[in-house]
């Protein structure tokens, strides 16, 4: 069901006067969800954009410079050293299209765990 603006404004201006969110539901005849929902809502009434709401990007150049200067780190390391996770080194490695090969094995192995891989620029075909 919608509800005017008028309504909304006024169950919240009642609420502002000091009267509790379950008083206003029964005064203005609205559900408690939707007291909490108005009480929630951004002041422009739209919903937030989806996705991650925190966070940011990892400093690409920061980090190619980083792997290039010191090339045996482990993800675990650059992450401590770039102050991020180490999910997040894994998955900014994979959009550059840096493998990582765990120990000394010729390929990376199927079950490794990242923070414990080294990592190199991919071959070229």
């Amino acid at each position: 069901m919608a509800y005017s603006t008028d309504l909304k404004q006024r169950v919240l201006a009642y609420i502002a006067g000091g009267a509790s969110k379950v008083e206003a539901a029964r005064v203005f005849a609205v559900s408690r969800a939707i007291v909490y929902l108005w009480l929630h809502q951004r002041p422009d009434h739209q919903r937030g954009k989806p996705g991650p709401k925190t966070g940011h990007k990892i400093d690409r150049a920061r980090l190619a410079q980083l792997i290039k200067e010191q090339p045996d780190l482990l993800q675990r390391e650059m992450a401590q050293i770039m102050e991020v996770s180490p999910t997040g080194i894994w998955h900014t490695l994979q959009a550059m299209k840096i493998i990582c090969i765990g120990g000394s094995t010729p390929e990376p192995p199927q079950f490794s765990s990242p923070s414990s891989e080294r990592c190199y620029p991919a071959m070229s075909d």
